[in-house]
Order: C-alpha cells, then structure tokens, then sequence
C-alpha cells in the first residue's frame, strides 16, 4: 500500500501502472517506511536496511542510490510534518541497523529462535574432565593413559568393568562396590543423566539441531553419550580425530576403526572457529546459533561474544525443566 499526499488516502501501485519516468514521482514516508518510484522499477524500502516488495539486491542498491541524491533528501524533508514523522532524511532511514547485542535466552520463546545449539562436552556436560583423567594428569590413572582415539574408546571399556563413585572432597572418580559405571560418574551420575535427557529432548522438541564440540576425541565423546543413552540427540560430534594426538600399538594392531570413530566432523581451529564457520554454512544469525557453556571466563568462550546466543548449562536445565520429554527413557549402562 502507498500512501498518496495528494488526495489524502492510500492507493495501490504496481509495475503494470507505475511513471517510467526518471525523477522524484513520489517519496513519502508514513511511520518508518520510505516509498519510492523511479523507472524502471518501483520499491518499497524500510529501514534497517530491509526491503518491502521487490527484493532484489539490484534494486535495493538502486533504492538507495535514488535516496542519495541532494534534491530528492530536500524534497523528502519537504514533504507535510504527518507524513514525515520520524523527521530523517531518505538516506538514513536506509542505513543498515547495527548488529544486536549477543542475546543471553530468557525463556523458551526466545528458544524457539534458535535453529542450532552446540554444547562444550568439557565445559556444559562432563562433570569431571573426562580427558584430564585418562591422559595421566590426574593420580592413579596412570595405567589409563592414552590420547589416540581408538585406545581411548578401549580404555572406557576397561574402566567400565568396575563400578565408580564421585568423590565430592577430591573431585575425583574413584572405585566402589556401591557406585556406578564410570562413564556414568563421569556424566554426574544417574540423576543428572536424566536431566540431561530431559534437556536435550526438550530442545529437539523445538525442531533444532543439536551438536557437541570436543578438545579431546570424537570417539571418546561419542561412546560416553552412548553409554548414557544421550548420542541419540546429537547431529554431529566434533572433536579430534584418529591419530591427531599420536599413534599406539594398540591402533597399529588393531587398525580397522570402529563405528564410533567413522565420523567427518572434525574440529579444526579454535571454538569461535567452528561456530563462525556453522554459522556462514547454514546461514544462521545471531539469535539462531546458540553456545551452551558452564565457564563463562574460558578464553574461548570470550572470544564468541557477539558472535551468537551463549548460555550456562545451569540456566538451560531451569529453562527446559517443564519442557517434558518426547523422546524414551535412556538406557544408561
């Protein structure tokens, strides 16, 4: 619709019966919309850079090369004080809005925005650092260390065999007749495997996707979610792959990788590279990729301010706690 100064009520034009002629036809600008027409093509530009009607970058452009001009900007600031009711010339009403301030979620309206969240494995789901344990920084593990992915997948086998518990004075896993598999400690135990439950599958009830990034091993990663049922929400797993660490004699002996290791997604570069490079690829915004964190000072989750929506685990599970589930019970092992 185009508002008419001339005879005071709105008319509708289309290209079938617009001027062809070159020159200010009609510039009007009712609330925060600037129409124009100029041959041979008519627009209807907003602010912010956004384009109502024809929206052909070839025109936008053109949009605001007509607006540039001096005379059409005097006779824009010409036209009656009700039509002009944000009192700035055509030219600055077509700037394009600066970027919005990284959004913390608030609710889950908000996450209805959000097309795909990416959860830091060491910082939002372990609760202890599943890759500090077995690569020997942490006493008594000795035995365990290892850094090629396949003989770490064959070592959280091992570690399985023998039930755990979390000890709140060290922070550290140790053996129990009473506890639990190890990689079930190492998710918080079994209480809080459901609630990760609960979480990612309130989160895939919201159509989006969902996906882990690792500084340590794809496989490793991996086979933790699947031990607590919890892969079955993940699209993609990305981390180290293979040999990136160094090679074994286990992975020369045994060379054949195992289904858990047969994944593309690696992680190349920092955090914020990874993030910036799902972003572009699916063309997401700001508000539609979210980075969900549990250290809000790491390094690289500094540098991803501004770039997408970042949120604390902890925020995330009060957000989703009366999401319900659609998805079955996991099979914790």
């Amino acid at each position: 619709m185009f508002f008419s100064p001339r005879k005071g009520k709105k008319q509708r034009l289309c290209e079938h019966d617009m001027p062809r002629t070159v020159g200010l036809d009609a510039l009007t600008l009712e609330g925060e919309i600037v129409a124009t027409l100029w041959a041979p093509v008519f627009n209807r530009a907003a602010v912010n850079g956004q384009a109502c009607g024809s929206e052909k970058e070839a025109e936008v452009s053109a949009a605001k090369a007509f607006l540039a001009q001096p005379d059409i900007i005097q006779a824009a600031a010409a036209l009656p004080p009700a039509l002009w009711v944000q009192r700035r010339c055509a030219k600055d009403a077509l700037q394009p809005a600066p970027k919005p301030a990284p959004l913390q979620i608030q609710g889950t309206a908000c996450l209805q925005q959000v097309k795909h969240t990416v959860f830091d494995f060491e910082q939002a789901i372990f609760r202890v650092h599943i890759f500090h344990q077995m690569t020997g920084q942490v006493p008594n593990m000795a035995r365990f260390y290892s850094l090629p992915e396949r003989e770490q997948i064959n070592c959280l086998k091992m570690l399985n065999e023998t039930k755990h518990a979390y000890d709140t004075s060290t922070g550290r896993l140790v053996p129990s007749a009473a506890g639990i598999s190890w990689t079930a400690c190492v998710l918080g135990g079994l209480e809080t495997m459901t609630e990760l439950h609960s979480v990612f599958s309130g989160l895939k009830a919201y159509n989006m996707q969902l996906s882990v990034m690792t500084e340590g091993t794809v496989g490793a990663c991996r086979f933790v979610l699947e031990q607590g049922g919890l892969l079955q929400y993940f699209d993609h797993v990305f981390g180290r792959l293979g040999k990136f660490y160094s090679e074994s004699a286990f992975d020369r002996a045994d060379p054949e990788p195992s289904r858990l290791e047969r994944t593309a997604a690696c992680l190349q570069g920092t955090k914020a590279n990874l993030i910036h490079s799902l972003m572009s690829r699916e063309c997401l915004e700001v508000n539609e990729m979210c980075l969900v964190e549990s250290d809000p000072e790491d390094k690289g989750i500094v540098s991803l301010q501004g770039l997408c929506c970042i949120v604390h685990m902890d925020k995330l599970k009060k957000l989703m706690g009366g999401s319900g589930s659609v998805y079955p019970a996991p099979e914790f092992r």
